[in-house]
């Protein structure tokens, strides 16, 4: 017996694919051939069955240079679109593909930046690729308004980053943005929305229990919570009164340190003007130490008032 692929005698002992090959591996290999024969039958007209090497002319230089063409099995040569014509990346570079790219004049300049050398076709070019956005600025002239830096984004505002990030500009866009977040967390479910805090503050209590001494604490509500779309405000937000008195429509607010911020007076005058306007007299007592005479003094005088104020409204 001869083997199929390699005709090698074969002994008795060993005999794979029913006696007819002298080992396992001359098995496969053969069922290999005959499945890459059967491709070569199905796509016999654009298969390419070798490879030449061709020698060609530099565009550039005029050397001569290898290429590789793929041939068909009807012996002729595929080319491809997008073949080698320059016999290096240096002579690719210096032409750059187009026909009349001999003819344009390149400028040796130097970066107003990096002071790097860089070469141009365009004379009037003041910086190199790698700070070629510092040009856009300066034609656009944008600056900082604060720091008179060149700015690299479009910005409304006028100021870089790290100006706006001070300024009330800023402040308005970051409290826009979390605004945002917040309205689609709570559109979603994850989040609850804004409640009142369960501890308060020692200026508070402090007012929690003159009100006990005086027996108005059971007419009163504290942080009483108000929608500010029923004041006529298009959100989703609302205020927390600290002392709500509903059968005078009173609001006590004890001021401590933070009301003496602008932002904070700011807003202070928008919500006392909108519940002014629904008809909540609002009376804010603005808080000093006790430890000092002079402490206890103010705070008894304003409580006093606060109590002539609460007798005087019908």
């Amino acid at each position: 017996m001869v083997c199929k692929r390699c005709n090698v005698e074969i002994n008795e002992n060993f005999l794979y694919g029913k006696g007819i090959f002298c080992s396992k591996r001359c098995q496969l290999r053969y069922s290999f051939e005959l499945r890459q024969e059967e491709i070569i039958k199905k796509t016999s007209k654009t298969l390419t069955l070798e490879r030449r090497i061709i020698f060609k002319e530099c565009e550039k230089c005029k050397t001569e240079f290898k290429i590789t063409r793929n041939v068909s099995k009807d012996n002729k040569e595929i080319i491809r679109k997008k073949e080698k014509r320059f016999c290096s990346r240096i002579c690719a570079n210096s032409i750059g593909g187009s026909k009349n790219s001999e003819k344009l004049i390149r400028y040796n300049l130097t970066c107003e930046k990096c002071n790097k050398k860089f070469k141009t076709v365009k004379k009037e070019k003041r910086f190199c690729e790698s700070h070629n956005y510092y040009e856009i600025l300066c034609k656009e002239k944008r600056k900082c308004v604060k720091c008179d830096k060149l700015i690299k984004k479009i910005n409304k505002t006028g100021f870089c980053q790290k100006c706006l990030y001070y300024t009330k500009e800023g402040r308005a866009i970051r409290s826009d943005l979390a605004k945002k977040v917040m309205t689609k967390t709570i559109s979603e479910g994850k989040h609850k929305g804004w409640q009142s805090r369960n501890i308060r503050s020692y200026l508070e209590k402090f007012f929690e229990r003159v009100l006990i001494f005086n027996k108005l604490f059971d007419e009163c509500k504290v942080e009483y919570k108000i929608n500010k779309s029923d004041l006529g405000i298009n959100s989703k937000y609302c205020y927390f009164l600290d002392f709500y008195f509903p059968e005078k429509k009173i609001n006590l607010e004890i001021d401590g340190r933070q009301h003496n911020f602008l932002d904070r007076k700011e807003s202070d005058k928008i919500r006392d003007e909108h519940l002014i306007k629904n008809g909540i007299n609002v009376y804010r007592i603005k808080w000093k130490n006790i430890n000092n005479k002079e402490g206890k003094i103010y705070i008894k005088n304003e409580i006093e008032k606060f109590l002539n104020y609460y007798s005087d409204v019908v």
